[in-house]
């Protein structure tokens, strides 16, 4: 039973996901409408603050896995730390996922992330992440259900960016960081989440799983809107 509710949450969840989220399509995102306007210095603006929110999810995990692992809820706490196991190279050779996205991301665009800081938007993001992690476990739990379960649309609607800006040039380590993610490790820590997540959330949890989940959407949703703002003034800026 607390199995069949659970799948009837996540149901109703990945429904909010796909009438919601700005990058869970193509046609319906910000930056994936504006990206034709753009020049070269816009692109790397953009990429590089993508690529600081995609590391960011590194730190979030070590906090999540921190927060929650007194709380009782030891498969769910393993199955994240597998997460960061993968995050920091087990599959990669030892190179950070982190590591292996900008190395394909010069290689394709010739974006360089020497010396990165995140923008206005961009940390006013990570100030709502860090604000949002300090919650209650379940609706934290509902913040890491959401990022996985927007991973593999999100990074589909990346690649067909990425593929657009490059004229369908992507490099090889650039492939191997999409493949790697849409095709099996997203998979994978999604496929986990679901077969322990249930065991632990109780019914007097379920509004607080359910809004983590839709308040993290959110946030990344304004910062998808914000960040296309952003990108587009820094022309103004430049011409100025």
């Amino acid at each position: 039973m607390q199995q069949d509710k659970f799948k009837q949450i996540s149901n109703d969840l990945m429904i909010f996901k796909k009438n919601v989220f700005l990058a869970n399509e193509f046609d319906h995102n910000p930056i994936a409408k504006s990206h034709k306007q753009f020049n070269q210095d816009q692109i790397a603006f953009f990429i590089q603050q993508w690529a600081l929110v995609a590391n960011r999810y590194i730190t979030n995990l070590v906090q999540i896995e921190k927060t929650i692992s007194n709380d009782g809820w030891e498969i769910v706490v393993t199955m994240i730390q597998e997460i960061i196991a993968d995050e920091l190279g087990r599959h990669t050779q030892g190179a950070t996922h982190y590591e292996v996205l900008t190395q394909g991301l010069n290689e394709t665009l010739s974006v360089d992330f020497s010396h990165l800081t995140p923008s206005k938007t961009t940390e006013t993001l990570f100030k709502k992440m860090d604000h949002i992690l300090s919650k209650q476990t379940p609706y934290i739990i509902g913040t890491l259900y959401a990022i996985e379960a927007k991973a593999i649309d999100e990074l589909l609607m990346f690649k067909q960016l990425m593929l657009s800006l490059s004229k369908n040039n992507l490099s090889k380590t650039m492939q191997i960081f999409l493949d790697g993610h849409i095709n099996e490790w997203e998979i994978t820590h999604l496929e986990n989440l679901n077969n322990s997540i249930y065991k632990y959330l109780i019914p007097e949890d379920y509004d607080k799983f359910r809004s983590g989940f839709e308040d993290i959407l959110l946030a990344l949703n304004a910062w998808w809107i914000n960040i296309n703002q952003e990108t587009l003034r820094s022309q103004e800026t430049t011409t100025a």
